[in-house]
């Protein structure tokens, strides 16, 4: 009988460790709606004996999702984008400026892959369709497109409610429709994968 009892004991202190684990190891919780805002900023300058050139840009990007497992998340994001460029050459008393506004929508797909209680890879896949309008000295077009790709990131869990968020580059495609205010309408497309410190985005998640 104390063998039983003692038998039972330690399945039942396995199947609570098991269960602690399994808490442990899951990032987000099935049925948890997790909030992100994140933002994004870059600036540059580069020049040389007769040329100079400064570059801004920052974005912000809300998105809502929805756990549908365990470290399954399916949602909705949006998205605005301001680039600017000033750019002047000592050969020449002009400085060119242009500038560009983005707005995006985005339906997506992020899966977590936890490290340790509070750490945990992720990477996002997305399809966005976005519209653009950009002005400069000389140029003006409206542009409209859409992209598929997947950003790979990190995460850090604060609490049972907050968590840090950084994503870092894209793989992907896009392609966009160009309609300048004078000229012919063009489309361009583009395939690549990018991993730097430019394409970064760092935000705050909160589960509820």
């Amino acid at each position: 009988m104390k063998k039983i009892i003692f038998a039972m004991t330690i399945l039942s202190s396995a199947v609570l460790f098991a269960q602690e684990e399994e808490e442990k190891t899951s990032f987000i919780s099935q049925g948890t709606y997790e909030l992100t805002g994140a933002v994004s900023f870059s600036s540059s300058n580069s020049e040389n004996d007769s040329f100079e050139s400064d570059d801004l840009s920052f974005g912000f990007i809300p998105q809502l999702g929805l756990a549908v497992s365990d470290d399954l998340v399916i949602g909705l994001g949006l998205g605005f984008t301001y680039n600017e460029s000033e750019s002047s050459s000592s050969f020449s008393q002009i400085t060119n400026t242009s500038y560009a506004r983005s707005y995006s929508f985005r339906p997506y797909v992020k899966k977590y892959f936890s490290l340790s209680e509070n750490f945990a890879l992720n990477i996002q896949g997305e399809v966005e369709y976005f519209i653009s309008n950009q002005e400069s000295n000389s140029f003006s077009a409206d542009i409209d497109g859409f992209s598929i790709g997947l950003r790979p990131g990190i995460s850090y869990s604060l609490n049972d409610a907050f968590a840090l968020q950084a994503q870092v580059g894209s793989l992907g495609y896009a392609t966009a429709n160009i309609e300048p205010e004078f000229g012919e309408e063009s489309t361009s497309s583009s395939f690549g994968f990018n991993l730097n410190m430019q394409q970064v985005n760092i935000g705050v998640s909160y589960f509820f």
